[in-house]
């Protein structure tokens, strides 16, 4: 799963790396994302959920679920959901977000976050937006393989933007 901001792009390197060596592999954007970015504002983790969740249900077999930042949150979800068919859960740089905690309350207490600088909030659409003109630290970046696309625009090699995203997800409980 990719993270807040990202698309199922975000994995093509990954996914045709994983390809090649035999494995089945999904990338899948989420609602609000890639696609039809004109729902971000409109999109809840139960939305998030259920669209993994139909990817689960049509496999054969138990999956193995990576989520990236937000991503990590969504694969927690979806675990929980359908805990007999899923393989395994891998989280890269993302949330794992505690009972009784948000995915917001997690991030805002991190006193060195640059989210308040790097994040526009829109109330009226209930979206939030990476602000482009400021640099962002991509976590993907320093990776110990290339393969890893990056998943922020904020990464050079990056050709796609940062998308709105909706502000209901970061405040799934965990």
């Amino acid at each position: 799963m990719h993270g807040g901001w990202h698309g199922a792009w975000c994995w093509d390197k990954v996914a045709s790396a994983l390809r090649a060596q035999g494995h089945r592999v999904t990338a899948v954007d989420l609602p609000g994302r890639g696609v039809a970015p004109e729902l971000a504002g409109a999109t809840t983790p139960a939305d998030f959920m259920e669209s993994v969740g139909q990817v689960v249900r049509r496999s054969p077999m138990p999956v193995v679920l990576v989520g990236h930042s937000l991503g990590g949150a969504t694969i927690s979800l979806v675990a929980k959901a359908f805990p007999d068919r899923i393989a395994h859960l891998v989280y890269v740089t993302a949330f794992m977000v505690p009972p009784r905690q948000t995915v917001g309350s997690i991030a805002m207490a991190d006193k060195g976050t640059l989210i308040p600088v790097w994040v526009r909030r829109d109330t009226a659409t209930r979206t939030s937006t990476v602000i482009p003109e400021k640099p962002r630290h991509c976590s993907m970046r320093t990776a110990p393989t290339p393969m890893f696309a990056p998943p922020s625009s904020g990464c050079a090699r990056s050709r796609r933007p940062c998308r709105p995203r909706a502000a209901a997800p970061a405040s799934a409980p965990g």
